[in-house]
């Protein structure tokens, strides 16, 4: 199925729907492009606006868009963080994860979501990656692992977080041990020698570091030769498709997950809350991956 975005003129009245994204930048997101083909296959009455909101502007933006007739948007770098004082409601996960990446308005009230940490855990089970009680290893300890963190909890107590830093990682640690009396691990990156005993024990990798992201498409956060068979390896990453880890992992008889379906599954479920209506998973999907094959 050809599912190239093609030009289409959208019949925009006073009755349309209104959803959106902020952050700052803005032209990399994939969100506009992936909602609107959707609304327009399927003849619902949306559009999906990117607004570059810079970190200064963040309160006024919000309390002017509460006052206007949009119904929902997602939030992304730098303001997923930010934004929760400015909310009326937080969803419990969300709260626990201390992030909110959706945002629905329902009579001037905001209520915020984080369908990162859902899309991530739906991704793993979508592909048949066994969690319960696996041993888990995250790589990095920014807002994405918190997410994944706070998702995988309730699957598995055997988690180890590796960070170049021990700040974020050990803030990480507290608050999960804090919200659900799981103590996780923590290891510093510069230690080599632990980092590579935690790979040969471990069961699930999940990289949530940029390291491999276009235009740096040839590194990897670790070296190939700390991937071993029985490991599955989930790359969040989604440009490129294939990442270098995900090249060596295969290379090594992983099994691979790259971010692609993190990205369609977390629209999907914003899509789906906004909406009432059941989201389209595969033309979703369809899209992103050929825009980003061809681009």
């Amino acid at each position: 199925m050809n599912v190239s975005p093609q030009p289409f003129s959208p019949t925009i009245t006073g009755k349309t729907h209104l959803l959106g994204i902020i952050g700052d930048p803005i032209e990399h997101v994939m969100s506009p492009l992936m909602h609107n083909q959707v609304f327009h296959k399927h003849n619902l009455d949306y559009i999906y606006i990117p607004f570059h909101v810079a970190a200064d502007n963040l309160e006024k933006v919000i309390q002017g868009l509460r006052n206007t007739n949009l119904e929902g948007f997602n939030v992304t770098i730098p303001h997923k963080v930010a934004i929760i004082p400015l909310l009326d409601e937080l969803d419990p996960l969300a709260a626990q994860i201390g992030a909110v990446n959706t945002v629905k308005v329902e009579e001037g009230r905001l209520i915020g979501r984080n369908t990162d940490s859902e899309g991530a855990i739906k991704s793993l089970v979508d592909n048949h990656v066994e969690l319960e009680n696996r041993r888990i290893t995250i790589l990095g300890s920014g807002g994405a692992a918190r997410a994944i963190v706070f998702g995988l909890v309730t699957h598995s107590s055997n988690i180890t977080i590796i960070n170049r830093s021990r700040p974020s990682m050990d803030a990480l640690i507290h608050d999960v041990r804090q919200a659900t009396k799981v103590n996780l691990n923590g290891e510093y990156f510069g230690n080599a020698d632990n980092v590579r005993t935690i790979m040969q024990n471990t069961d699930l990798l999940i990289n949530t570091t940029p390291l491999g992201m276009s235009p740096q498409n040839r590194e990897s956060p670790i070296p190939a030769s700390w991937l071993h068979p029985k490991m599955a390896v989930f790359d969040i990453i989604y440009r490129p498709l294939m990442t270098q880890l995900m090249r060596d992992a295969k290379s090594q008889g992983c099994k691979i997950l790259g971010g692609l379906e993190m990205l369609v599954n977390q629209g999907a479920l914003a899509f789906e809350w906004w909406t009432q209506h059941p989201a389209d998973y595969k033309l979703m999907k369809s899209i992103v991956t050929e825009y980003l094959t061809n681009h």
